[in-house]
């Protein structure tokens, strides 16, 4: 082996850990939260379902932008549409109220993590 070159460790030497997303509060499982794989202040990450018609509540963040990737689904804000492979990006104190055209799996990083925010 070179030097300076790193041992590759195969399965059978490391436990692997497992977890499921439906344990996590809304599908939030890192970030500055009591029950999270990676406790961090720095940001969050998410996977949300919606289920179609269902409405949100105007909301915006007040110090957090939120980077969304919309895996499954189309959803409407405002008069932009967004579709499977669409990203789109929320700056802090931007209010949006989402509507899901149909059901919706989002991606959601949000820097940084502040659960109260």
């Amino acid at each position: 082996m070179p030097m300076g070159s790193r041992r590759l460790v195969t399965h059978s030497v490391v436990r692997l850990k497992r977890y499921r997303l439906e344990t996590f509060e809304r599908g939030w499982f890192i970030g500055n939260f009591v029950h999270s794989i990676l406790k961090t202040e720095q940001f969050e990450v998410g996977l949300c379902h919606h289920r179609q018609g269902s409405r949100w509540p105007c909301h915006y963040q007040q110090t957090a932008t939120e980077y969304n990737l919309v895996i499954r689904g189309w959803l409407q804000i405002g008069a932009h549409h967004f579709r499977r492979g669409d990203l789109f990006v929320v700056p802090p104190r931007v209010s949006i109220q989402p509507r899901f055209i149909t059901d919706c799996d989002v991606g959601v990083i949000k820097v940084p993590s502040d659960p109260e925010d």
